[in-house]
């Protein structure tokens, strides 16, 4: 990951990647994880409100957020996690912040987890950039948002909620769980106003997302066969088909995609 733009609001540097403890083969491989250090030498000036533990801790998944919102491929997680058993298994690093006041500012040092998944994102030799004028500006807007507090706004609320699902499926592993996350992220944005059901939901996120509205149909009819019970031969079909690993990483980067940009244009 290299940082662009920088006014010197953040600083990344890389840990490097780490190590499989455990994998099919004898040989040695590496984890699609690497471990960064964020530096935050002022958070006052990026937009951090308190110095208290609760509100810190809302600040930081906020500025995370603002980081994925600006990627398309590197899902960017705090939380250690593991690979699926039948994948492989590691041993994740414990995430470490350390947060100091100095002259009225805080100095925030992070090591965080990047999560480069080669099961859903085809990770192997990814790069990626971030500019840190554009994870500012949507920090803040995130920030200005107020997500974590009681809402009575229908709008407002149903914004809130496709934010957390987004990152529920930031942070999962397993790509059917995660693209039920992205739809789910994907509806609720398309409804904060008004309700769409089956064709109108494939027309309204045609018209949103600017793709075909057989996409948009596939979308939602594989969201379907992934969350109720198979009762026809043609849904397990529908099912297999979608969980083909090609189709499935197709699906996660297409929608992921459309979902930051509706995402940020909703903020």
């Amino acid at each position: 990951m290299k940082l662009v733009n920088s006014k010197g609001l953040m600083s990344i540097e890389r840990k490097g990647p780490m190590l499989l403890q455990e994998l099919r083969s004898d040989k040695g491989s590496f984890a699609a994880e690497t471990v960064y250090l964020i530096t935050i030498p002022s958070g006052n000036n990026l937009g951090f409100i308190s110095n208290e533990q609760y509100a810190r801790d809302n600040d930081f998944r906020n500025f995370i957020l603002a980081l994925n919102l600006t990627q398309k491929r590197v899902c960017i997680n705090y939380i250690g996690r593991k690979f699926q058993p039948d994948e492989v298994t590691l041993k994740v690093l414990e995430p470490k912040t350390t947060v100091k006041e100095t002259d009225g500012g805080f100095h925030l040092e992070s090591e965080e987890t990047l999560v480069l998944s080669e099961q859903s994102f085809s990770g192997s030799g990814i790069r990626g950039e971030i500019d840190e004028n554009k994870v500012v500006d949507i920090f803040q807007r995130l920030q200005k948002l107020k997500r974590f507090e009681k809402k009575s706004v229908r709008q407002t609320i149903n914004l809130i909620n496709a934010l957390s699902n987004y990152e529920s499926g930031i942070s999962e592993f397993d790509r059917i769980l995660k693209f039920k996350h992205f739809f789910n992220s994907l509806e609720l944005a398309i409804n904060m106003s008004n309700e769409f059901y089956r064709d109108s939901l494939d027309n309204e996120v045609k018209r949103m997302l600017s793709i075909k509205k057989s996409k948009a149909m596939n979308w939602r009819q594989f969201y379907n066969r992934v969350k109720h019970a198979q009762t026809k031969s043609g849904h397990i079909k529908m099912y297999y088909r979608g969980v083909n690993s090609y189709i499935l990483t197709k699906r996660l980067l297409a929608i992921r995609t459309g979902l930051n940009e509706l995402l940020l244009s909703k903020l």
